[in-house]
């Protein structure tokens, strides 16, 4: 009888270490499936993303970058409120649109790493100094 539980005592102790070394096997393999996850994300979340004013004919490139993971509508409304403008307030009516919302999420979403707002010509003239916008932006006649 005690030779049964000398037996059942070494099995224990065996069963234990090879559950112990599977455990930090395991263990070791998620922290480097993890490591390279949130390293992969963190590239991605800090890749800067272009904004071009289009209107007919003209795409501005804003010379401000937004970095993926604080792209949202607030922050491309401040860029664009640091534009030489002719009055105080804009509206522009393609920000208020699904068209400008889902563009938004595209940006923030899919590899793409440009936003286009487009803008009417009349925006244009009466909202922003097109004379400064042309020597601040970078400027693509289409």
């Amino acid at each position: 009888m005690i030779e049964f539980f000398s037996n059942i005592d070494q099995f224990a102790a065996k069963t234990a270490n090879i559950l112990g070394l599977t455990s930090v096997l395991i263990s070791t393999l998620t922290w480097f499936f993890l490591r390279k996850q949130i390293k992969q994300q963190t590239t991605v979340d800090n890749q800067l993303i272009n904004i071009y004013l289009k209107t007919t004919g003209t795409t501005y490139h804003l010379p401000f970058r937004i970095r993926r993971k604080i792209l949202t509508r607030a922050e491309v409304q401040g860029v664009l409120r640091t534009l030489p403008k002719l009055q105080a307030q804009y509206n522009i009516a393609y920000l208020a649109t699904k068209k400008y919302a889902n563009a938004l999420e595209e940006a923030q979403i899919f590899p793409e790493t440009k936003l286009n707002i487009e803008i009417t010509q009349q925006e244009l003239a009466t909202y922003f100094d097109e004379s400064k916008l042309k020597i601040l932006c970078k400027r693509n006649d289409d």
